[in-house]
């Protein structure tokens, strides 16, 4: 017996040659839409088909619409994070010089802060933020904390609560203020507690 075959366009056909019983039988391919207009954009003239512009346009719109959604769900810098999270004062030092614009020495420091970055989202939102913080500082760089602010009478000073060491007697300690930013200082013991917020 003798078998061959022949490949057309979508036919595969095999010939069973036998001297007593010969046969032929062709065989159809099945195609699949998607995968032969996306594989074989151009059809016989040359021509882009309809089937292939559709479907890489869907392909477009579902890449952009995952790259959105991935830059979207960044973080930011938002955060809720307090200095027990950090061993050193150095590393407490370096962490919270992301939220603040000052520079200032510390012999220790601990605090709370509250981020919420409103750039970070899909859809920007108001930036939002609470940073506390209490600090032992040299005797010499108190009078920067206070530099342009007004003193004031004591203050509501809940906030104190949030931050980790905070300590509870401030008869030592003077109060200024300019708006939404608190300071007290106290000169014997060379503490700085510091709130500055927006919401």
């Amino acid at each position: 017996m003798k078998i061959t075959f022949s490949l057309r366009e979508r036919a595969a056909t095999a010939t069973f040659s036998d001297k007593k019983n010969p046969q032929q039988v062709v065989a159809h391919q099945p195609t699949t839409s998607f995968s032969n207009s996306f594989l074989s954009p151009f059809n016989r003239t040359g021509a882009c088909t309809s089937n292939v512009l559709q479907e890489m346009k869907t392909f477009a719109i579902v890449a952009l619409m995952l790259t959105l959604n991935l830059v979207g769900c960044g973080k930011g810098k938002s955060t809720d994070t307090a200095s027990t999270a950090f061993k050193t004062v150095a590393e407490k030092q370096e962490f919270l010089e992301r939220y603040v614009k000052f520079r200032r020495s510390y012999e220790d420091i601990h605090f709370r802060i509250s981020f919420i970055d409103g750039d970070s989202g899909r859809v920007t939102g108001p930036t939002e933020w609470n940073i506390r913080l209490i600090a032992t500082v040299p005797a010499d760089e108190i009078d920067q904390w206070i530099d342009g602010l007004g003193e004031v009478k004591l203050p509501d000073l809940e906030w104190i609560r949030d931050i980790p060491n905070a300590p509870t007697n401030f008869n030592d300690f003077k109060w200024y203020q300019d708006g939404k930013r608190i300071v007290g200082v106290s000169r014997v013991s060379r503490t700085v507690l510091y709130r500055n917020h927006a919401s």
